[in-house]
Formats: structure tokens, C-alpha cells, sequence
């Protein structure tokens, strides 16, 4: 690894030399990086070299620059690093600083994430702690921030997790006791317990469910529904208090070859009472590509599907529909854009 890399942005196709390239360097320094996280079933990492960047120079000389938490009951000269940032100071003077406590849970992986059990973030404003409980699947992490000092209090959000996955948030002014001034609960695959679910959650999910309440009042709500490749096909939004949604996104896919599965082919919106407010449709690899004027380098020739949008559709009116047609190279660059064209 170089000791440092130089970064140079530029506006597209501007030739102008009074307005040259912004140059960012990034300037790395070469650590032996060892870990002693002490995760059961879990091989510590090193001691291996690494170059770990160090600082981070703008175009105006400001810089961003990082030092690396010190690898536990390390006694090398110079130390041993773990690779966890210990400090992250700004280009505008102020400084960052983690501070990573705990050990092993006996959860492998999960022991690893994050800051394993307590994890402590220091700015200009004060110290923002992080604390995870718990046992799989169900973990707790309590974020408590700096005092505010027109309250005099440290403010308080507590998540609930099933494995990696977030089921409630709620957040307090003060101590987390009462009534939480914001709510969210998450639900997977239809569930609808309170926080949701009360078990280890289960992939792939089929629909998703978030509600959103303050002090305590009713919730509003937002479905998704998700087909075997992960994309939403349905999304229903509810206002409110109300038990049926204000409206309705129902999304389908075009069938391409080459596997390309996340094209859409319609996507309709309905109000709560089933009336239509949108509709747009795509087209996909209506007209033949061309070849574009000369070598091309590293291009191959691509049999079926390409993905290329040629057709964009959208509703104005009940009567009314705006298209857009579009024609491609065969190295997938647009070679045409309509104008929009009313069709009654």
C-alpha cells in the first residue's frame, strides 16, 4: 500500500483550466494490527501489517486524521492496534473519540458487532454511551446522550432486537421511565405483537410492517409486501388511528431474460377508497441497439435481455398518458431521449 493516494474530482466535460480537479490525498501509516476480542469460537485476527489510513487532506489543507484503538495488554513498542478507530479529529478541530468495553457473550459473531457490550462515543458536546444486553436472539441496545443543557438531562433511546434485526424503538427525554416521546415497532412476515415478534425473527420475509406513534397517542402504519427476490410488490400506508390505508402501491416486474429481476413493469397507486391517482408503466428492449461509431474496447456481444429502458409511460389523466421513448448503443449508452408525448 502506497503511504498516500491522491483523489482528483473534476466537473464532467469541463475543459475550463482555471477551474482545475479538486484534489482530496488520503496518507495511510503501516500498523501491526492484533485482536483481542475474546469472542468465543471466534479466531482473533493477526498480528498481521496493515496500512490504516491516517489522515484524510482537503483542498483547503484541512484534514480529517485517526488514531486506532491499542490492542488490550499489549506491551509492543510502538503498539499494537486492534483496527477499531479510537479518535476521529475533524477538519474543523474538534475530535471524536470511542472507547470500546466488554468481552466474550459466548455469541461469536454477535459479540463482535458493534462495540460488543459497551461502546462510548466523546464530542465537543459530551459523551454518548451505548450499551447491549441480552441473550440471542434477543438483544437490547440503550443509547443515552450528553446532557442537554437546557434540560439538564441525558436523553435516552432503547432498541430491541431479534438477532440483527430491530423490532422496537423508543425514545425518551430523561431517563427511559413512562411514556416514550417517539415509538417505532417493526413486524415481520404479519406479525403483530407488541414489541414484534416475541421470537427469533425468520428470512425471507414476506411482508413488513412499521408503526410510528409520539407520547403514546395512535399509530400510523406502512405494510410491505415483498416477493421471493426481496422487492416490495405491495406497499400500504395507513394514516393515523385508521384501520384501512389512504393508499396503495402495487408494483410488478417485467419478465427479462439474464436474470435481471428487479425491473418494474407497472407501478399503480390507489387512494383508500381503490380510486386511481397514478399509474406509470416501463417498457424494457422494445427497439434493437446500434452499434456505436468505432472500437469499442472491452464490450461483448449480449444475447437476450438487456435491461435498457425504451418505454416510460405515465398517467396524467384518466385519459390522459404522457410517454417517453428511449433508444440505446450497444454498449448501453443512451443514444436518444423523447420529449414527452401525449397519447389521449
Amino acid at each position: 500500500m502506497p503511504t498516500s493516494v491522491k483523489y482528483n474530482y473534476a466537473a464532467p466535460a469541463d475543459p475550463d483550466p482555471s477551474n482545475p480537479p479538486t484534489k482530496v490525498t488520503v496518507t495511510y501509516v503501516n500498523y501491526n494490527v492484533q485482536t483481542k476480542f475474546g469472542c468465543q469460537g471466534i479466531n482473533e485476527y493477526g498480528p498481521i501489517q496493515n496500512s490504516l489510513v491516517d489522515r484524510i487532506t482537503l483542498p483547503d489543507g484541512s484534514y480529517y486524521q485517526f488514531t486506532y484503538e491499542v490492542t488490550p495488554q499489549d506491551t509492543h513498542s510502538p503498539h499494537y492496534v486492534t483496527g477499531r478507530i479510537a479518535s476521529v479529529r475533524l477538519p474543523t478541530g474538534g475530535t471524536i473519540s470511542y472507547t470500546y468495553q466488554g468481552g466474550d457473550t459466548g455469541q461469536g459473531f454477535f459479540a463482535l458487532m458493534a462495540a460488543l457490550l459497551v461502546f462510548t462515543r466523546t464530542t465537543p458536546d459530551g459523551t454518548w454511551t451505548y450499551v447491549r444486553t441480552g441473550t440471542s436472539p434477543n438483544y437490547t441496545t440503550t443509547t443515552t446522550t450528553p446532557v442537554d443543557p437546557n434540560t439538564g438531562q441525558a436523553n435516552t433511546t432503547v432498541m430491541n432486537f431479534q438477532g440483527e434485526f430491530e423490532t422496537q424503538r423508543q425514545v425518551y427525554q430523561g431517563a427511559a421511565t413512562g411514556t416514550p416521546l417517539y415509538a417505532v415497532t417493526t413486524c415481520y412476515n404479519g406479525t403483530s405483537s407488541n414489541p414484534c415478534p416475541g421470537t427469533a425473527v425468520a428470512t425471507p420475509f414476506s411482508q413488513i410492517t412499521v408503526r410510528h406513534s409520539f407520547n403514546g397517542g395512535s399509530q400510523n402504519r406502512v405494510d410491505a409486501q415483498y416477493n421471493g427476490y426481496g422487492l416490495v410488490t405491495e406497499k400500504d400506508e395507513y394514516d393515523f388511528g385508521a384501520s384501512s390505508p389512504a393508499q396503495k402501491t402495487t408494483i410488478a416486474y417485467a419478465s427479462l431474460s439474464n436474470n435481471i429481476l428487479d425491473h418494474p413493469s407497472s407501478v399503480a397507486v390507489t387512494d383508500g377508497a381503490n380510486n386511481p391517482k397514478s399509474q406509470t408503466t416501463y417498457g424494457y428492449d422494445e427497439s434493437a441497439v446500434t452499434a456505436a461509431a468505432g472500437t469499442t474496447p472491452n464490450h461483448i456481444a449480449v444475447s437476450g435481455s438487456r435491461g435498457n429502458l425504451t418505454t416510460l409511460a405515465t398517467q396524467a389523466s384518466s385519459s390522459v398518458t404522457l410517454y417517453r421513448k428511449f433508444t440505446y448503443y450497444d454498449t448501453g449508452t443512451m443514444k436518444t431521449s423523447s420529449d414527452l408525448l401525449s397519447v389521449a
